[in-house]
This record gives C-alpha cells, sequence and structure tokens, in this order.
C-alpha cells in the first residue's frame, strides 16, 4: 500500500460499513482512500479513490478527523504546506455530495496557519470541546482555544 510520499493516514469509518477504513494524505496535496475489506480475523485494505473528494491542497495533504464542534459527528481537517486548514462536514442525508461530505467554509478556513501547518485536535484545557494545536515547518507549534460551545 502507498501514497506517495510523505505519507499521513487518518483511520476513520468513511463508508459506515463497521471497519475502520485508512485515508492518506501526501506530498502531493491529496489523498487516497483506503477502504477495509473483510478478512476473516486479519484486516486487508483496498485502494479506492485515488483523489479522495477530489481535493488538492498543493503540497502535503494532513488528514484529520474530529468532532471539534461537538455535535456527535467527526468533520474532515486537511491541513496543508501552504498554511491553509479545509474543512469538510458530513452531509446530511438529502444533500448529494461526494462520500457524503461537503466543504464547509467554517472558523477553520479562516485562521491563517503558518507554513507546513500539521493540525491536531486535543481537549488540552479539559473544558469538554477539542482544541486546536498546529505544529509548523519551522518547529514552533500555535494553539487555538475552542470557544464554539461557550458561545452557544
Amino acid at each position: 500500500m502507498t501514497s506517495g510520499r510523505n505519507s499521513i493516514p487518518a483511520i476513520y469509518d468513511v463508508n459506515q460499513d463497521g471497519r475502520a477504513d485508512l485515508l492518506l494524505g501526501n506530498f502531493g496535496g491529496n489523498m487516497r482512500l483506503y477502504l477495509q475489506e473483510a478478512n476473516g480475523t486479519g484486516f486487508r485494505f483496498r485502494l479506492y479513490h485515488r483523489r479522495f473528494l477530489d481535493l488538492d491542497v498543493g503540497l502535503g495533504a494532513v488528514p484529520v478527523f474530529a468532532d471539534f464542534n461537538n455535535d456527535q459527528q467527526n468533520e474532515l481537517v486537511v491541513g496543508s504546506d501552504g498554511g491553509r486548514l479545509i474543512e469538510f462536514r458530513p452531509a446530511d442525508a438529502t444533500q448529494d455530495t461526494p462520500w457524503g461530505w461537503k466543504l464547509n467554509d467554517g472558523p477553520l478556513a479562516k485562521l491563517s496557519m503558518p507554513v507546513g501547518g500539521v493540525p491536531v485536535f486535543v481537549d488540552y484545557d479539559s473544558d469538554g470541546d477539542l482544541d486546536l494545536i498546529v505544529g509548523t515547518e519551522a518547529g514552533d507549534l500555535q494553539f487555538y482555544r475552542n470557544k464554539a460551545i461557550e458561545e452557544n
């Protein structure tokens, strides 16, 4: 299994079949989707889509699944070497979207990320919501506290 240079894995049940699938971001700026196939007691992945969601972030796609808005559904956030964060939210059943994900121009799109931004979501301040920590090419970290719950 390969995804190209600088492969970055994210694990999530993309097709909602009860098995964890593998989404690999790569240096080329896109993502490959490998679906897990039933295989007795082991596991096996099959390449299903070479350019998942037809997304091209330029260089260095870094996919992360996280429920940072506490709606009980994971969002897909894709970081990039260019410093952008691109957010996809699960679409509802009435929307015709690729793989059930729709592009969202939410609060993450408004953040100015440093070059080489690698997003990680964790409840750093123990307040019940996921905060954002971004690693950078220069080696420093940036912290963004999630205030979504407090504002509602």
